[in-house]
């Protein structure tokens, strides 16, 4: 059989096939545990300019009895962060007040809101939303009229 010049004779690794300038969308890459991949995908609008994609999040914490800021209105406030990411997705991580060790209770779940730093995005339907985010974060987005600049 002669060597076929389109035809790869040897095994090709991911890193290899990126070296050679092929990269992975962001909505095929694979995510690790302990995180669970939301890809949302925008429909069509003539007007998108006039939009953006405000990504909201709640948290469920279970079993601890120590935890968070009290805001002032009778509840706790978390805060995290939506990172982009290189790879073309964005990641939110468990918010470092959860991470550290706490007095475990014997308590059922309780979702509370988890606000996000940087959380508003461009409105595309070119390209999907993609989060990877810890299995305690459950993620939903709104769509805004994109807010008006300011001259200051």
């Amino acid at each position: 059989m002669e060597n076929e010049p389109n035809i790869i004779h040897q095994p090709v690794t991911l890193e290899a096939l990126q070296d050679a300038g092929y990269n992975e969308r962001p909505e095929d890459i694979r995510v690790k545990a302990p995180y669970r991949k939301h890809v949302f995908w925008l429909p069509r609008r003539d007007n998108a300019q006039a939009f953006v994609v405000r990504i909201q999040a709640l948290i469920t914490v279970i079993g601890e009895c120590n935890f968070g800021t009290d805001c002032g209105m009778g509840g706790k406030l978390f805060v995290g962060n939506l990172l982009a990411n290189a790879a073309g997705y964005f990641q939110i991580d468990k918010p470092y007040d959860l991470l550290m060790p706490r007095l475990q209770c014997r308590s059922n779940a309780k979702t509370y809101d988890l606000l996000l730093r940087d959380n508003q995005l461009a409105y595309s339907s070119r390209y999907p939303i993609v989060i990877h985010a810890h299995e305690d974060i459950d993620i939903h987005y709104t769509v805004e009229a994109r807010p008006e600049e300011t001259g200051d």
